[in-house]
């Protein structure tokens, strides 16, 4: 696989653009412009992409953990026409329709427990932000107004959101304007325990301190505890199966909210429709966005249980966009969701992660770059070290190595995320269809690339 060669006039004509006139998020636009490396890119087409030449990039990334039901869907696409040709927009504070309300009903069917009340919105930032809200005009108390979530945790970069999110690089240039209220714990990190225990001699200590530390600042002063099931970001980091048990007792004995954040892990990518049915808990509330449309448009959910409702319902809830509770997302929305009952999905992507996680261990049996192999579903990390024995981060010695490793990957024709928290991480989260050959074929990139690495 070549990477682009930068021949045609289209592509030229589009790095000039993006050169002169882009400023695109979480990049150097610096690097990108000087390098001009990353593929001008056609179409796509189930999990692959093509780009200007011909040449096919198979997307472990799924775009990145969003193309859950690959690219060129038909059975969405038709439904966003459907719905294009009948009514492609309705403020929700107009009229309603039917697609919407099929929506909120759709949605209250199929998340756990009581958590029946569905706000909508676009981004899963939005979902957050308004989560956060939602936990501090919960209380009558205007002092309990503190939320509690885990270093490394990723829930947006909105001010609201950047509050929690537990990235100190993603805060640094606002620091001095990010609202206060935002308090951490270490993550339920295992490989790289921050208190050098070993489970599960550990009393699971890191659900211990969420406790220590709703004492430590009085239980009065905290509203809400948010967490993602698996760390996305963070290096899909999975807890052990006492953690969410334990955390959502330690938040009903001192009376606060449990948040479980599903934007990335929500409808079906770990093998459950949503992850926190691995350990059996039901949050006070549950954020989704992702997997919800599979990015065909945008649109974000919270889910509340009624109590929580209650406490609002004769209010008005300032928290909303124009394209809130917009018909054609909610068009996408309701055919993804078709798409994983009628396909079988979510079983499916369980016994696809079965295999994929027997191959990564595979590897991780072949080559002494693999330190840790985590996750669930079609949802896991494969943590890269330079020693195995001290844990040593791959890129410690030459922290532009991962760069170099993302262009080795992309020279095989496979798109591939590295990053984490304190680690090195290769995430494979291809998109829920992808087939068990074609797993076989993204491994088999992978150990090509840990072969010329070693």
């Amino acid at each position: 696989m070549k990477l682009q060669e930068n021949v045609l006039p289209e592509v030229e004509s589009i790095w000039d653009a993006i050169e002169k006139n882009a400023w695109i998020p979480w990049v150097s636009m610096a690097e990108v412009a000087k390098k001009r490396e990353q593929p001008i890119i056609t179409k796509g087409e189930g999990i692959y992409l093509e780009d200007v030449h011909g040449n096919q990039y198979l997307d472990a990334s799924s775009g990145p953990v969003a193309v859950n039901y690959g690219y060129g869907n038909t059975r969405i696409a038709d439904a966003l026409k459907d719905q294009l040709s009948k009514l492609h927009f309705l403020h929700y504070r107009i009229a309603f329709t039917q697609v919407v309300a099929d929506v909120f009903r759709k949605i209250a069917e199929l998340t756990p427990g009581s958590l029946n009340r569905i706000h909508l919105n676009i981004t899963g930032s939005d979902a957050v932000e308004g989560a956060i809200k939602i936990a501090r005009g919960y209380y009558d108390d205007p002092e309990k107004n503190k939320i509690l979530s885990l270093y490394g945790s990723y829930h947006g970069l909105s001010y609201g959101t950047l509050s929690i999110t537990g990235f100190t690089s993603f805060k640094d240039p606002f620091r001095l304007n990010i609202p206060s209220g935002g308090l951490h714990v270490p993550p339920p990190y295992c490989y790289r325990c921050p208190y050098g225990l070993v489970y599960p001699g550990c009393d699971i200590m890191c659900a211990q301190m969420i406790d220590e530390a709703i004492k430590g600042e009085g239980a009065n002063a905290i509203a809400a505890f948010i967490g993602e099931p698996i760390m996305g970001v963070g290096g899909v980091i999975t807890p052990p199966k006492e953690y969410w048990p334990l955390v959502k007792e330690i938040c009903d004995k001192h009376d606060v909210l449990l948040i479980l954040d599903e934007v990335m892990t929500g409808w079906g990518r770990t093998g459950k429709l949503f992850a926190c049915e691995h350990w059996n808990v039901e949050p006070d509330m549950m954020t989704m966005a992702k997997g919800l449309s599979g990015v065909y448009q945008g649109i974000s959910a919270i889910a509340v249980q009624e109590k929580i409702f209650d406490k609002f319902k004769d209010q008005k809830f300032y928290h909303s966009h124009t394209q809130s509770c917009s018909p054609l997302s909610c068009a996408a929305a309701l055919a993804a969701i078709s798409f994983i009952e009628d396909e079988n999905l979510v079983a499916k992507v369980a016994e696809k992660g079965k295999y994929l996680r027997k191959k990564l261990e595979e590897l991780r049996e072949d080559s002494a770059a693999v330190g840790d192999i985590r996750g669930k579903g079609l949802f896991q990390g494969m943590e890269l070290v330079s020693d195995r024995e001290q844990k040593l981060r791959f890129s410690s010695k030459d922290p532009a190595f991962t760069g170099i490793l993302e262009k080795k990957f992309l020279e095989r024709g496979m798109i591939i995320r590295i990053g984490g928290y304190n680690s090195d991480t290769l995430y494979f989260t291809p998109p829920l269809i992808i087939e068990n050959d074609e797993i076989d074929q993204m491994c088999e990139i992978t150990w090509e690339v840990l072969k010329e690495i070693a």
